[in-house]
């Protein structure tokens, strides 16, 4: 007999991976030498990645260690006006994300308790420079992988949303708990992960989340870069005068600077054209990994799901299904359309390896690409040119285009 298991809706695709292991998870600093009260400002985080801490502003009590359900952590609080910027942050560790890697940022937090509203911002940054946090920089554009946490005044729950705000990726958050987080940061794409689940306290040893821990996946960074992912930042910026934001206590803080967690899912996976990916011919054929859990006995096949609606892909609608039950990994549509956004996801059935045979179906991500634009694009733009009185001038541009080009010149 067999038992069939289908998950639906949209983002569930993370209900089907199971983080298995991580390459190094390596300690930054969780306070446990510091002394109560004390300013972290200019001093280096006691783990094995080196940096300095920087604060805004330093010396204002704002923010300073705190023992905190028996533990040593760090205490941020608003300035009482809500016109003040405050924040921290560690930068210059030694093991920095490369523009080309991916790595993981792991720390705990809790909101304390009250009914103060919450606009505070966490996450990694690319900022060197000794004195990097200033009213200037302690907003919410300049973390770039990371995210915002959000509530009224009196709400008992807060949300965790994208730094624009434009996005809820988790709600339902309770003052006074605990979180781990996890930061996957893929800097090659601008892209992360995020995982959160809730925390047994303080104090305690870097763990792995579970499926049901991930708050969204290939979020876009706040700010896109091309440097090195160098710390981690946690802000309370005064961009709403007179919100004065609810205190957070920070600990256990932990980097890996080369790789992202290792994850096993019963999902496609690794699309092609990859998530977010423009300038996509018009004749690419979609392609994907098959699922690579360990306990999948057989692949029974995919059903592929296209439209330039996101909604009708995520939500499986018939006229968005182009493709059922294909046993293999990629699929070749008609030609698209010029300079259109596209959203596909890949729907798997998988046999499990157990007793019961187990028919898992995991519904997939929803991935989405550009196509490339029908207008020309100039490659090479005309240099400079000196000439005396009398004599000629010759100018070049070189361009490229999918159809033929003519051109009109102006002086």
């Amino acid at each position: 007999m067999r038992n069939k298991i289908k998950y639906t809706g949209y983002g569930l695709f993370f209900l089907a991976m199971m983080a298995v292991s991580v390459a190094e998870f390596l300690p930054v600093e969780d306070f446990s030498d510091k002394q109560e009260a004390a300013t972290i400002d200019g001093t280096i985080p006691n783990g094995m990645l080196g940096g300095f801490w920087d604060t805004e502003y330093e010396n204002t009590g704002n923010i300073t260690t705190r023992t905190e359900d028996g533990s040593m952590t760090l205490r941020l609080m608003a300035h009482s006006s809500g016109t003040l910027y405050r924040g921290g942050g560690i930068s210059n560790l030694s093991n920095p994300i490369e523009n080309m890697e991916t790595g993981v940022l792991f720390f705990r937090f809790k909101v304390a308790s009250g009914t103060a509203p919450l606009r505070d911002y966490m996450g990694m940054h690319v900022w060197t420079n000794a004195d990097f946090l200033t009213t200037a920089t302690c907003r919410a554009a300049y973390v770039n992988a990371g995210f915002g946490l959000f509530c009224p005044e009196g709400s008992p729950t807060f949300e965790v949303t994208t730094t624009d705000g434009a996005m809820v990726l988790k709600s339902g958050l309770e003052r006074n708990q605990w979180y781990n987080v996890w930061i996957v940061a893929d800097n090659a794409i601008d892209a992360f992960s995020l995982f959160i689940h809730p925390a047994a306290g303080p104090g305690l040893d870097v763990q792995l989340p579970e499926p049901s821990d991930a708050a969204g996946e290939g979020i876009p960074f706040g700010t896109p870069t091309d440097q090195p992912l160098v710390g981690a930042l946690f802000l309370k910026p005064a961009d709403v005068p007179g919100i004065v934001s609810a205190t957070v206590f920070i600990d256990d803080i932990y980097w890996d600077g080369d790789d992202g967690l290792e994850l096993k899912t019963k999902a496609a996976r690794n699309p092609v054209p990859a998530h977010r990916q423009t300038q996509v011919p018009l004749d690419q054929v979609l392609s994907w990994e098959a699922p690579n859990d360990p306990n999948i006995a057989a692949v029974l096949g995919y059903d592929v799901y296209l439209d330039p609606n996101e909604q009708n892909v995520a939500i499986g609608e018939p006229s968005a299904l182009v493709s059922a039950g294909r046993t293999v990994t990629y699929y070749k549509p008609l030609n698209f359309a010029f300079d259109t956004e596209y959203f596909w996801r890949v729907e798997t059935t998988v046999q499990m390896d157990d007793p019961n045979q187990t028919i898992w179906v995991s519904p997939g991500a929803v991935w989405s690409f550009t196509t490339m634009t029908a207008l020309p694009v100039i490659t090479q733009q005309p240099v400079n040119v000196i000439a005396a009185i009398g004599q000629s001038a010759t100018f070049s541009v070189k361009v490229e285009s999918v159809k033929p080009v003519s051109y009109q010149w102006y002086k």
